[in-house]
């Protein structure tokens, strides 16, 4: 990862560096693209993650192709890419709301499963769903 890093964006990134600090380092070098930004974070936070045999950001790939086939806004992709960021890692809601806004940060919360097992955080954020659409 450092040489990824490094190499690709020219930040420093040292090993047990928080998704924030990182975040800052990305905001002060390549704030290129929100959708940049939102992939970075992701990378980064999920780091040494795994899906099923997988790293976790191929289904954080996967999630974002299919967001991506239904549309191109950059709030929706950004979402899509942060998805289970403040369900699984150090980045808060707090932390996604100041770098990429209100509604990005509504719809991560949204679907940011809150229980003690995968059954019970799926629920949470169907209920969650369903409140926050008009249907």
């Amino acid at each position: 990862r450092r040489v990824l890093f490094r190499s690709i964006f020219k930040i420093e990134y040292n090993k047990g560096m928080k998704s924030k600090e990182v975040l800052e380092s990305v905001n002060q070098t390549i704030a290129d693209s929100m959708i940049d930004r939102a992939r970075i974070l992701a990378g980064v936070s999920h780091a040494g993650q795994k899906y099923g045999n997988q790293p976790y950001m191929a289904h954080i790939e996967d999630v974002v192709h299919r967001v991506k086939q239904i549309t191109s806004d950059p709030e929706i992709i950004c979402a899509a890419y942060l998805h289970d960021t403040v369900e699984d890692t150090d980045v808060t809601y707090g932390d996604i709301q100041q770098q990429f806004g209100d509604n990005v940060a509504a719809m991560v919360w949204a679907v940011t499963g809150i229980g003690a097992n995968r059954a019970e955080k799926m629920a949470n954020a169907i209920e969650k769903i369903a409140h926050t659409c008009d249907f």
